[in-house]
């Protein structure tokens, strides 16, 4: 019934086969594991940044947008002063303003105001 040849050991190469598969899994898990972590990582960095970049170019938007204002009210007024002029002085008019396609501001019948009296 029990035949001595049915039960042989183990070969020892098959162990060692077995016990370097097991190895492998345990290096493979490991890599698994680190390229996880790696990943995780990585991610969090990239999403840091972009939030970063975000709130900045937000910012210069902003910036941009009031300089924009303040320049073009400077611009806007600077402009109303050349018509002004351009309304006195028929040259300055006949020349830069018709350069910049500018039509010189209406004239005033407004009187002059006088001059402080002196003491």
């Amino acid at each position: 019934m029990d035949d001595p040849s049915l039960h042989h050991p183990p070969e020892p190469a098959l162990e060692d086969l077995k016990e370097q598969v097991r190895s492998l899994r345990h290096v493979l898990n490991l890599v698994l594991i680190a390229a996880l972590i790696t990943t995780a990582g990585v991610s969090l960095f990239f999403y840091r940044q972009t939030s970063l970049m975000k709130r900045q170019i937000d910012a210069r938007q902003a910036a941009l947008i009031e300089s924009q204002t303040k320049e073009r009210d400077v611009v806007l007024k600077g402009i109303e002063v050349f018509r002004q002029y351009g309304a006195r002085d028929p040259v300055y008019a006949s020349n830069i303003l018709a350069r910049f396609g500018l039509t010189p501001a209406p004239p005033t019948n407004a009187p002059v105001a006088p001059a402080p009296a002196k003491r």
